[in-house]
């Protein structure tokens, strides 16, 4: 299996030491306020190539699919950034080492055409996102290595954007997730959350499954009226439903969680505070034991009491020779 890294960036992810978050490239308008705004602007960036004879020929239409695709993925992407921190930045790269790469995790919108457009966007006759360059530099570790630092390169919303934002009143319920995102993912270890290498795959009719499974929760979860009320401090995107299923250790087989819900990652204070489902406040049921007693139901025996997952004899063992009578735990 070929392998690629968590994101698009993570083969020099020891040069990083700020905390800029990873480019989405799989955003989406989802309102039709989102769509005006970014229908607008990818008018005038056609208009300023026309204006500047930076193109000579009309686009493909598969190639036009692409750059509508990829400034839909910038500019969807800086208003969210913008609403969870007008301040934040997003990290990008410009390598077209990597964003040449083919992989079913990556749309056709993080391409070679990507740093083109962005400069485009950053241009002072447009001005709808902002871009500080990265800078790298070599430092010399406490064990006498040389170690790679710095910031990549960043984007933001702009002033010209930033007006569109408030002036037509975005949030994060006005963005959404294409539908060819990825949402069954293989990775090569099990390691916390979704870090580690996700593999390429062969799909098979348990992985189609799998996907079409999943699809059908999330389709549930688009329309389903679960409103978070933001009595926290918690800065949270309610739009956030569409879930992903993560494998470990290059199997199918194993792991198998799921990740992406915004409620996933709330205190449970949080959770039962501010989160409502059709109008009415949850609650968090906590069985204990559960998976032992599922696996004692489909053999049909009951559970004895007490702690299950306690295997120790639940008699003394007769002890070896010369121990005669001795108790021995296993």
């Amino acid at each position: 299996m070929n392998q690629m890294p968590a994101s698009i960036e993570a083969e020099d992810e020891q040069l990083t030491v700020y905390k800029d978050r990873f480019f989405q490239s799989f955003r989406r308008p989802r309102t039709d306020a989102a769509r005006a705004v970014v229908k607008d602007i990818t008018n005038q960036i056609e208009n300023y190539e026309k204006r500047f004879g930076l193109r000579k020929r009309k686009r493909k239409k598969a190639d036009q699919a692409i750059f509508e695709a990829t400034i839909a993925a910038v500019i969807c992407d800086a208003i969210h950034r913008y609403c969870e921190d007008p301040n934040g930045r997003i990290a990008v790269t410009r390598s077209k080492t990597i964003l040449g790469r083919k992989s079913r995790y990556r749309p056709a919108a993080l391409g070679n055409t990507l740093p083109t457009l962005l400069d485009q966007l950053c241009a002072p006759e447009m001005g709808f996102i902002a871009t500080a360059k990265g800078r790298r530099s070599e430092i010399m570790t406490e064990d006498g290595l040389i170690k790679a630092v710095g910031r990549r390169t960043t984007i933001q919303a702009g002033a010209a954007l930033i007006r569109r934002i408030e002036e037509n009143h975005l949030w994060f319920t006005d963005l959404g997730t294409s539908e060819t995102e990825e949402i069954i993912i293989l990775k090569d270890k099990n390691s916390q959350w979704e870090k580690g290498n996700w593999l390429e795959y062969e799909d098979t009719a348990e992985t189609n499954r799998f996907r079409e499974e999943l699809r059908s929760i999330n389709e549930w979860l688009a329309q389903a009226e679960i409103e978070f009320y933001h009595f926290s401090d918690e800065t949270v995107d309610p739009a956030a439903r569409r879930l992903r299923r993560v494998f470990n250790n290059r199997s199918f087989k194993q792991g198998g969680r799921l990740y992406g819900g915004f409620w996933m990652n709330l205190k449970e204070d949080v959770r039962r505070k501010d989160i409502s489902i059709d109008g009415e406040r949850v609650v968090e049921l906590d069985y204990g034991q559960m998976v032992i007693r599922q696996l004692y139901g489909r053999v049909g025996v009951r559970p004895p009491q007490g702690d299950l997952y306690d295997i120790r004899p639940r008699e003394p063992h007769r002890g070896s020779a010369g121990l005669s009578g001795t108790s021995m735990e296993s």
